[in-house]
Parts: structure tokens; sequence; C-alpha cells
């Protein structure tokens, strides 16, 4: 009898779950079987729905557009190098920096002290006894034609000299005035190759300057040289040291581009890193040695100073509690940890890190321990990162 009672049991069970959800809340709420006791049928899963775009402008939601997606970049081989080191994602510096628009000045922006070129259109207007309102172009031969004014090499001269040259010629017409403006300055064609996203020739104005054909072929690739451009200009070369511009801000490393100048950036040169409570943490291209005013013999790059490195980043986040720490590859396998206090001592070469450890400073590198390190956590002013030659004892530490 107990056997039979538990076959007629399995079998509800099953007829109870082969019931679908549309039934089970179709069905009397009286049924004995009712599940209201047992599950909230509000609760239970219905066939899914196809949401249209309707639907979502009804509940305050608005289709994906393309801004919205946040294009992640991946690292270079030498940002995962330094990241790994440092335990924390560090960049390198000065490859997003690059104007992906030209500027285009106006007319009214170009000063008498211009020096016309061929392909450079002016505005001749002269009023008084004779009217003359036209652009013209300056031929490939140099020479600007006028009517009834014999024509005039305007190619090498300022739009100043060529003014004063054409009210003498017309001096003699009473009572005329010439006024003379650029229209269209000429077009360059530059050549960039190398380690850039889109090597190429590019068009240009000649107000535009290297960064903007640098920008016009998408930058300098993450293995490229930002300290060792190459201009080629008339079978000359010049060597072009783009952190003038990125970090001081000099006018003068920028050179303006000529018709048929080449510019070649090639690899990326020595390196190294400022991690920390640095104002701009990043890893930075360094001179190779047969550029650096202090060569010795045997390395691969220059040296800077602690200074030198304060520097490249823009300094400390606070200007007192600070520490700063030598992270260097001795023994090619590990880094090994030193405190720096000479500020003058040339010892950050290719591949060194600065640590900028400071006390109460937030976003602190998060640095497990090197070979002959000791890190001290927790409520003490002096927590940090120290090299074990130079911390003897707890007492030294406290």
């Amino acid at each position: 009898m107990t056997g039979f009672k538990t076959r007629i049991l399995s079998l509800s069970i099953m007829l109870s779950l082969s019931v679908s959800p549309h039934a089970l809340l179709a069905s009397d709420k009286q049924s004995s079987r009712n599940l209201s006791a047992y599950v909230d049928l509000d609760k239970i899963a219905i066939d899914p729905i196809l949401l249209k775009t309707d639907d979502l402008t009804q509940i305050d939601m608005r289709p994906l557009e393309p801004s919205d997606v946040i294009e992640v970049q991946e690292q270079s081989p030498l940002e995962k190098l330094y990241s790994d080191r440092l335990r924390e994602n560090i960049s390198q510096f000065g490859y997003d920096l690059f104007p992906q628009t030209p500027n285009e000045p106006s007319s009214a922006a170009v000063q008498d002290s211009y020096i016309l070129e061929s392909g450079d259109e002016i505005n001749v207007l002269i009023r008084g006894g004779r009217n003359i309102n036209e652009p013209i172009m300056i031929g490939h031969d140099g020479m600007v034609v006028i009517d009834n004014i014999p024509p005039i090499k305007a190619a090498g001269k300022t739009v100043g000299a060529l003014r004063d040259e054409l009210q003498t010629i017309i001096r003699d017409i009473y009572n005329t005035e010439i006024y003379i403006s650029v229209a269209k300055t000429r077009k360059l064609i530059i050549s960039v190759s190398g380690n850039v996203s889109q090597p190429g020739q590019v068009t240009l104005s000649t107000f535009n300057t290297v960064l903007d054909a640098l920008g016009q072929v998408g930058g300098v690739n993450k293995n490229g040289s930002l300290r060792q451009i190459k201009l080629i200009r008339n079978n000359h070369t010049v060597l072009l040291d783009l952190y003038g511009v990125l970090i001081y801000g000099s006018a003068t490393t920028d050179i303006t581009l000529r018709d048929g100048d080449r510019i070649i950036v090639p690899p990326i040169g020595p390196t190294l890193a400022i991690a920390g409570a640095a104002k701009r943490p990043a890893i930075y291209e360094i001179l190779s040695a047969n550029r650096s005013l202090w060569r010795e013999e045997g390395e691969i790059s220059q040296k800077l100073t602690l200074n030198d490195m304060l520097d490249l980043s823009g300094g400390a986040l606070l200007p007192s509690k600070t520490r700063y720490l030598r992270l260097d590859l001795e023994n090619k396998s590990a880094d090994s940890v030193s405190e720096v206090t000479n500020s003058y001592e040339r010892l950050f070469g290719d591949g060194d890190i600065l640590l900028i450890n400071q006390s109460g400073a937030t976003g602190q590198s998060n640095i497990e321990l090197r070979r002959g390190s000791i890190e001290l956590t927790g409520a003490s002013p002096q927590a940090g990162l120290y090299a074990l030659a130079e911390a003897p004892s707890l007492s030294y530490l406290l």
C-alpha cells in the first residue's frame, strides 16, 4: 500500500511540473493545484519579449551611439614591460598630443613679412585713375602679371616689399593707390615615413609645421622616436627633439615646412620611467649616448640627475615628505632598490625607474617588495618602500 501511494505522489509531481506557466496563471485561485503557497506567481518567468526602439524610448532609454563606445588602447610592448615591473599601468609620454587637423590661417593672418613664392595667390586692388580688383597667381617663374603694368618678380619678396615696388611703378598715375593682400597660400607636398601610423605624402599649407605633418599621418607609433626625428631639406638633415615643444613649449623646435621636405621617424631610443607621486608619471625617451653632452664610456644612453627627472615629470605632487627611490636591473633579472639623496648625481639611464614616494599622497604605487628592499606600512608618517641597506634597524624606520 505504501508503494502504491508513492507512485501516485510521483505521478502528481510530474503532472504539476508539466503544466506551463500560462496554464498556472489561468487556473482557478481556489484550485487544489494552486502553487501560491509555494511560489510567487508574479515572479514566474514568461516567454521573452523582443523590445523595439519605441519601447526603449518609453522607458527613457536610447540606442547605443558610436560616441558611447570607449576605445581601450592596447598597451605597447614597452608599456607592458614597465607596467609589469611597477605592478601598475603606466603609459608612454607624448604620443597622444599630435593635432589631427592642421591649423589653416586666414588670409587676414598673413603679415607683410610673409615671403611670397610660386603658387601663392594675391589680391591686387588699384583705386583712383585706374581701377583694378583681381586675384593673381604667382607663376612658376615667380612673376606677377597685372594688366598694363610690366611683369614684376614677386617670388622671394615679402608682401610689403612687393606693395612698395608696385606703388613706385604707378606713382605717376594721378591719385592712384594700390592695396595687396594674400588670398591663398601655396600648398606643400610633404613626405612622411618611418614609424608613423599612415606613412605617405600629405598636402599642407606653408604655415604648417612638423607637428602638423605628423598629425596628418595619424601621429607617431609608440615604437617610434619623438626625440630623434629627421627633417631632410635640400639634402641636408636636421634632427628634431619634439620634447622641446611637448614639455617646454619651445616654438623653435617645431620647424615650419617647405615644399619637398621629408620627415623620417626612426625607432624609439633609450627609455626610463617616472612613477608614484609625480605630476606627470610616464615612460620617457632619453637621448642615446652619442647625442649626450655627458658621455660616459660603455654607456648606451645619457645619464640624468634627480633634478632632470623631476623636470621631465613636472615635479612631485607635494613639496615635502618626499622620498626618491631608484629601481634598476643590476642583475638583469630583478629590480634592486636604492634611495636617491643627491639630486645632482647622474644615476638614471636606460631602463631605470624613479619612484616618488610621499606620505599621505593618494594613488601610491602598489609595488611588491624587490630584492634588497623593505616596506613600511600603517600609521607611520614615513610609510613606503626603503632600501634594505639603508635601513639597518626598525628604529631607523620609525
